[in-house]
């Protein structure tokens, strides 16, 4: 009976020799999950919460882009915009003469082309402007780990809804 005692002992000394080689070759203190079951629980919950604040961030720097995207788009129809009531002013200009009215004429047609392309511009698919379904749905992001206390709405500016151009009935400035 001694004797198989002592065999159990020794397997059971064995075993925590292995288990201590275990953790000083792999360097960590928890090999197996059997180790420390409540230091593991914390440490996956960290890595939880640290893989929210990553989507949550990333979330964040997307609707950053779509902002910075919207505001260069909105940057050149201003541009467009005030080269648009130029070349307006230039047309009505007595001294100008048929071929210069042609000119001005084809760059302000060129220049509402360029509108209609803004109008239609698309950050990762999603329309910068549309405010008509199925684009009006307001971008989410969402700011907190929980999902639901903290979120930022960007509504699409409807820029190019009321803009109108007026030229002649001939389709002229």
């Amino acid at each position: 009976m001694t004797a198989s005692h002592s065999a159990l002992n020794m397997s059971r000394a064995n075993d925590l020799l292995k288990k201590s080689m275990r953790r000083l070759s792999s360097g960590k203190r928890i090999v197996n999950p059997s180790d420390d079951a409540g230091g593991l629980a914390v440490g996956m919950k960290l890595q939880s919460q640290l893989r929210r604040t990553s989507a949550t961030k990333l979330n964040i720097q997307n609707g950053v882009s779509f902002l910075q995207m919207q505001d260069g788009a909105m940057k050149v129809a201003g541009e467009v915009l005030d080269r648009m009531a130029e070349l307006k002013s230039f047309f009505n200009d007595v001294s100008k003469n048929a071929l210069d009215r042609e000119n001005y004429n084809y760059e302000f047609r060129e220049l509402q082309r360029q509108m209609v392309e803004l109008q239609a511009s698309k950050f990762n698919g999603v329309s910068l402007f549309a405010t008509t379904e199925p684009d009006n749905n307001p971008l989410k992001i969402i700011t907190t780990e929980d999902g639901l206390t903290g979120k930022v709405e960007l509504n699409r500016t409807g820029l190019f809804e009321n803009l109108k151009s007026k030229y002649g009935v001939d389709g002229k400035l």
